[in-house]
């Protein structure tokens, strides 16, 4: 369920610009895991891939449960480097 752009090779870095669906916390798991299904199985769709590629996006498909992981991930990381560098909300 994540459309993600191209990487560039840059020696210290990963930043990856990432897309994916959300739905509100309560929502039930087999409504999730529906929405989940029909989207991975969209990606796979020719048409679909090539208008994403159009756009620089290689489509990749995932599960909610690796969405979850990636976005912990993602927080961990940029919490870091918010902390390291100071930033703060005004």
């Amino acid at each position: 369920m994540c459309p993600r752009s191209q990487r560039l090779a840059l020696p210290g870095y990963d930043v990856t610009v990432w897309q994916a669906l959300f739905v509100p916390a309560k929502t039930p798991p087999g409504i999730v895991r529906k929405i989940s299904a029909d989207t991975n199985k969209a990606l796979t769709d020719p048409q679909i891939k090539n208008k994403l590629a159009e756009t620089g996006y290689v489509a990749e498909s995932s599960s909610p449960e690796e969405l979850e992981t990636l976005l912990k991930s993602e927080i961990a990381k940029w919490s870091a480097v918010i902390k390291s560098v100071g930033i703060k909300i005004d």
